[in-house]
């Protein structure tokens, strides 16, 4: 794959050349200008609700990295932006390191049919959270906590992350960057900015590709498992044909063909052990192996398609009003085959799938904004909807217990929406005080049809009665819910801003499909919070930084989570509802930078995440119905503590040399567990693990527009957990546990060339 992204750069350096006069008389020294420093916030700017706005003047709590960070920190993975966002947490699907969950102020995804409770968007349209292509070009990235339900519609009772990907400007330029480095890496990126006609007619070309050798081998049959092996394409059109009228496309696409993940098997007990006497056996030679070595029994592989449109075409009526429209197309196709169990023996493993959670989605969102009375009155309001579709018959071949299934199935979900959200100035009766009130409400259809086969074609589903379930399984369901945002904003000083919102979020309802335990649907589940915020510029000397705080208590109500439990001598999973708990935190973000050369940036996250009301069946049962209370369970993905620190210093030499950078980041977090239901289940723990990761930057190299780079990752080789399937509790019953591990240390070294006006 890596060899057609080198054919295209060389492609590109052609254009280079072939470009030259066009670039003629751009200075070529801004590459050894400084731009925006890792302590510095008060000029970035976001969209976070849904216009242009700098951040210190927005009353809500947002994370925000650019891509010049990004590229400086060496971010490239959702696994590396955790490691520099407060309250976010990032973990790996089983067998899908790739489809990343995103996890904020304890809301994310629940495993089964659930969606998520923090949604990605890729230039303003909702994309499933795979893949490091999405770090690809960026203009930024934003992360929002907490809920976002006016602006952002369904399934962000957590927050959103919003990949903004660089666009096309009136400047001809671009970039080609390589890394090489341990693994066998080899990275070629770049991209190409052409304005085809000055501010009427602009394009922007990128593209990437990566290949890197995995660092667990399945003896099995001596795959290199966690490998990477992805190429990325994105067109970027801006038109301007008349005047107050502009219309974006963006095409991105994405091919990812890896060995799969190396799930490692950690632990083992009843009743697999009973069922595979070879289990012990079994873990006791992956103890000697180690975690870098599998010996599983399933011939893993993941291949994963994503094709995003996006045309955002925008009228501006007047000076005070404009019209948007958001449409948008994703297709997502994933063919994976991957082992639960980490084990030689077949518990439960998933041993060949087509399209398997393959969907076609559509979207459109129409927004009219504007401005009255004199811009005392801030206002937008419309309408989304949203359509997904299978786009083809998805099916998968599994293996439980040694008995072989294969399951068929897809769904369809249709989602409306209203919005509106006025920010209105209190002055002269309080001046530079502002009240934001927003509202949304959302109606969503869906149905899905699911059928369970032996190899031979015969229907085998049954219920809990043991009598067939006719084939296909067809559910259908709908579930609406309104959603808000009442906030009120005091700005202070331009440098000093004050808030306290309350907001409500709604994550929609779903179906559990071919289950035995629980009933065909779940119910949505809401998030109503109360946060204070804080947000400060300052300078003092020669020192200028910001402090950024906010605490927040949120209160979560039918919540669904996953439940399994064993029937027969099958494990059954479903989610249900009826859970209550109580979710609240700090959230602090400071920096400071120096004229010495020094710049530091902090941040520290306290999640408290308790369940007040939580009953599930009791095992073993002493009587038929008895329930269980475990309201103790930690909530899983949310560790309660997160700190971390970037620290840079820039060598005081001529600038003449370029500019010479240092710089690490070291990030900490505590204990948290992986799982739903994590009573009795040890294994789905993981203990608190810090990480430092090491950069060295020399840019715009003796006045020349090349940039070199050597940077470390997992410096100390710390060994830590991404993600744990574990069913060693008698509430799941299967009697295994694997592990999914995070990177060893890597080193690679890094060069850039850029020309034009591309910095």
């Amino acid at each position: 794959m890596l060899r057609q992204v080198l054919m295209a750069g060389v492609a590109a350096t052609v254009l280079i050349k072939s470009g030259s006069a066009i670039a003629a008389g751009t200075d070529n020294a801004t590459t050894a200008q400084s731009g925006p420093g890792i302590a510095t916030l008060s000029e970035v700017v976001v969209t976070a609700r849904r216009r242009e706005e700098r951040l210190q003047t927005v009353p809500q709590a947002i994370t925000v990295h650019t891509g010049q960070q990004l590229l400086q920190s060496g971010v490239q993975t959702a696994l590396d932006l955790e490691n520099v966002t407060p309250s976010l947490s990032v973990t790996g699907t089983t067998g899908q390191r790739d489809n990343n969950i995103y996890t904020i102020r304890g809301q994310g995804l629940t495993f089964g049919g659930s969606q998520p409770g923090v949604q990605t968007y890729f230039a303003q349209v909702p994309v499933p959270g795979a893949g490091p292509a999405l770090f690809m070009d960026l203009q930024n990235v934003q992360v929002l906590e907490g809920p976002q339900g006016t602006l952002f519609g369904r399934n962000n009772t957590g927050g959103a992350v919003l990949f903004e990907p660089r666009q096309p400007t009136n400047r001809f330029g671009g970039y080609l960057m390589g890394d090489v480095g341990d693994y066998g890496l080899k990275k070629l990126s770049g991209a190409l900015n052409i304005p085809i006609v000055d501010d009427k007619l602009l394009v922007r070309i990128a593209a990437e590709g990566n290949e890197r050798d995995g660092f667990t081998r399945n003896l099995f049959n001596g795959k290199l498992l966690d490998n990477v092996d992805y190429t990325a394409l994105r067109l970027s059109i801006t038109a301007r044909p008349v005047k107050g009228f502009e219309d974006k496309l963006i095409v991105d696409h994405y091919d990812s063909r890896s060995n799969g993940d190396g799930d490692v098997l950690t632990a083992v007990g009843f009743p697999g052990d009973f069922f595979f006497p070879g289990l012990v056996a079994a873990l006791a030679a992956q103890k000697a192996h180690g975690i870098r070595t599998a010996d599983y029994n399933t011939d893993t592989y993941e291949h994963r398609q994503l094709l995003t449109l996006v045309n955002i075409a925008t009228l501006q009526l007047n000076d005070n009003i404009s019209l948007k429209n958001i449409s948008g197309m994703v297709s997502s196709k994933v063919d994976a085959a991957f082992d639960f169990d980490g084990s030689p023996f077949p518990l439960i493993d998933i041993t060949s799938s087509t399209s398997f959670g393959s969907t076609r989605q559509f979207s459109d969102e129409f927004q009219v904004q504007g401005r009255s009375f004199a811009d005392r009155l801030t206002w937008i309001g419309g309408f989304y909807w949203q359509h997904v579709i299978p786009s083809q018959t998805s099916g998968l071949s599994r293996t439980t217990f040694g008995l072989p299934t294969v399951l068929y199935g897809g769904f369809t979900q249709n989602s409306k929406a209203v919005f509106g959200q006025t920010d209105i100035s209190l002055a002269p009766l309080l001046n530079n005080v502002t009240f934001t009130a927003g509202y949304r409400y959302t109606w969503d259809d869906a149905s899905s049809a699911s059928s369970l086969f032996t190899p031979a074609g015969a229907c085998v589903e049954t219920d809990a009665s043991g009598a067939l379930i006719p084939c296909p399984l067809v559910q259908r369901g709908s579930w609406s819910a309104p959603a808000w945002n009442l906030t009120l904003k005091w700005q202070a000083t331009k440098d000093v801003l004050a808030y306290v919102a309350s907001r409500r979020g709604y994550k929609t309802g779903g179906f559990n499909g071919l289950t035995r335990i629980a009933p065909a649907t779940f119910e949505p589940e809401y998030l109503t919070d109360v946060e204070v915020g804080l947000k400060t510029n300052w300078r003092l000397g020669g020192l200028d930084g910001h402090f950024n705080g906010d605490a927040y208590n949120g209160d979560y109500t039918n919540i669904q989570k996953s439940e399994t439990t064993i029937i027969g001598a099958t494990p059954e999973s479903a989610v249900v509802n009826g859970a209550k708990a109580t979710v609240r935190g700090v959230e602090l973000d400071a920096g400071v930078r120096t004229q010495l050369g020094v710049e530091l940036s902090m941040f520290y996250s306290y999640t408290d995440a308790h369940y007040d009301r939580f009953f599930i069946p009791a095992v073993p049962a002493a009587f038929p119905g008895q329930m269980e209370n475990v309201s103790s369970m930690p909530f899983s993905a949310v560790p309660k503590h997160k700190v971390g620190a970037n620290l840079r210093y820039t060598l005081p030499i001529d600038r003449s040399a370029g500019i010479i950078s240092v710089s690490g980041i070291w990030s900490y977090q505590s204990r948290m567990t992986f799982s739903d239901i994590n009573i009795d289940e040890p294994e789905s723990f993981e203990k608190g693990y810090s990480l430092v990761n090491l950069r060295a930057d020399w840019r715009g190299i003796g006045g020349h527009p090349i940039d070199a780079a050597v940077f470390v990752d997992n410096l100390a080789n710390t060994d830590y957990r991404v993600g744990v399937n574990a069913f060693l509790s008698p509430h799941v019953g299967a009697g295994v546990a694997s592990s999914l591990y995070g990177p060893p240390r890597m080193w690679g070294v890094e060069f850039r060339y850029h020309f034009g006006r591309e910095s």
